[in-house]
């Protein structure tokens, strides 16, 4: 007689992940990569990090990873986690099926700014966590901040960047540090006017 165990997910929505919900997801692909035998450590920013680090009570669509990590301390080394190994891609698509959520739910689009260059604060402050085979560092709140200022000017004060760089509260002294560094990622004209407004905007609605 042989005995059948079946492992029942709850169904989740890809467009409304809780910080509950990404623990769950990061620990069943963490737990599908030690059955390959394959471990990875990634950095993840943007709402996943937010939620997970209970800066913000809304809900993300995906996890967004910006670097896969190598080594640890002194010696730790980053570098773009593109293109995502197979048996992170694998385990990727079987979390999602298991979960009914969208394939794409874990993602390096934001990986896109190793193009032009990254906070140097990345591995700065960043808060790890152990998922079974899978590491992942939420990166720290400086590099969060420069993101998401660099994210409201490229889009518009109105835009959920700009409600998450406000919900971070950010110091005048972390500002000149995140504006500093999204000066440098665009060099035309009429950039330098466009994060002056935003930043008035973050003046104040911080009141």
């Amino acid at each position: 007689m042989y005995l059948l165990l079946f492992v029942v997910y709850p169904v989740l929505s890809s467009a409304d992940l809780t910080g509950k919900d990404i623990h769950q997801l990061l620990q069943a692909v963490g737990e599908r990569l030690s059955l390959s035998q394959f471990a990875i450590t990634l950095i993840v920013v943007g709402g996943a990090n937010l939620n997970v680090m209970n800066v913000v009570t809304r809900t993300t669509k995906d996890v967004d990873v910006i670097a896969q990590a190598e080594g640890d301390g002194d010696e730790l080394r980053i570098h773009s986690p593109l293109p995502f190994p197979e048996p992170l891609i694998q385990a990727i698509q079987i979390v999602a099926r298991d979960f009914n959520i969208a394939d794409d739910w874990m993602n390096a689009e934001v990986a896109a700014q190793w193009n032009i260059g990254m906070p140097d604060t990345i591995l700065d402050d960043i808060t790890w966590r152990n998922y079974s085979s899978l590491k992942v560092g939420f990166a720290g709140r400086q590099t969060i901040i420069s993101l998401k200022l660099f994210a409201a000017v490229d889009r518009s004060p109105t835009s959920v960047h700009y409600q998450d760089l406000i919900a971070l509260r950010p110091k005048h002294d972390e500002l000149v540090c995140a504006t500093d560094w999204v000066k440098s990622q665009d060099a035309s004209e009429h950039f330098p006017s466009l994060i002056e407004d935003v930043l008035r905007h973050v003046e104040r609605d911080s009141k």
